[in-house]
């Protein structure tokens, strides 16, 4: 699987060196995962007038990756009141500047938007095994354990991802038990390696935003990476 970058700052908030201690996984309450949706909720994030981002975003094919600097930005993912329901655990331990928003690309079988936990949601099989991949990297990255995998609905309650088996108000939640149990597995998806293209590393903080400056006339889409 591919990571896409799709980069932009419209709808994050800037947070230099932030402590990042959570993966929050959220459903897009969309009708397709074909190919191209993730790019598609990218491009929504920076045109749409609702207070919405995500870090990732995940469809059959490919992740997408809409913050480019993970570091010191935070998406607009899990914030906002909490929900009268069953979830809601991690309300006010979890929030959008300490974790890492990843949006799974849902699919409908009446071709509309639902309401959460309609029975005609679902995930297909490559956008889980994508998300898992995604997940795990994302995990081993930013040292993350598993157990710090949560779900949006663990957050602020609220039924996302609102797909049946995977929260209480759903009725079950057979369905992330078993993608949180992908998650520790040894054998299955491998770990893919990423190859980073890097043009100077510096000992001087300033140095290298200098550097930076210089290198965004022509790669927009450059960040510093600490090491």
């Amino acid at each position: 699987m591919d990571i896409i970058n799709k980069f932009s700052a419209i709808h994050t908030t800037a947070k230099p060196g932030r402590d990042i201690r959570y993966i929050v996984i959220h459903y897009t309450a969309g009708v397709t995962s074909r190919a191209g949706s993730a790019i598609n909720t990218a491009e929504y994030y920076r045109t749409t007038d609702r207070e919405v981002s995500s870090d990732y975003t995940v469809d059959d094919t490919a992740a997408v990756c809409y913050n480019g600097d993970i570091n010191n930005r935070y998406t607009w993912h899990c914030g906002g009141a909490r929900y009268s329901t069953k979830g809601g655990t991690y309300y006010g331990k979890c929030t959008n500047a300490n974790s890492i928003g990843v949006e799974i690309c849902s699919t409908n079988s009446t071709g509309k938007m639902q309401a959460a936990n309609d029975k005609s949601y679902s995930f297909t099989d490559a956008v889980i095994n994508n998300a898992v991949e995604l997940v795990r990297q994302l995990m081993k990255w930013h040292n993350i354990p598993a157990e710090n995998v949560i779900r949006h609905y663990d957050v602020t309650g609220k039924p996302c991802p609102g797909i049946i088996g995977w929260n209480k108000e759903s009725g079950s939640e057979a369905e992330w038990e078993k993608f949180k149990a992908r998650l520790s597995e040894t054998s299955g998806i491998p770990a893919k390696k990423m190859y980073y293209v890097q043009v100077g590393a510096f000992s001087e903080k300033a140095n290298a935003e200098k550097y930076l400056a210089e290198v965004r006339e022509d790669y927009p889409q450059a960040f510093i990476k600490v090491i």
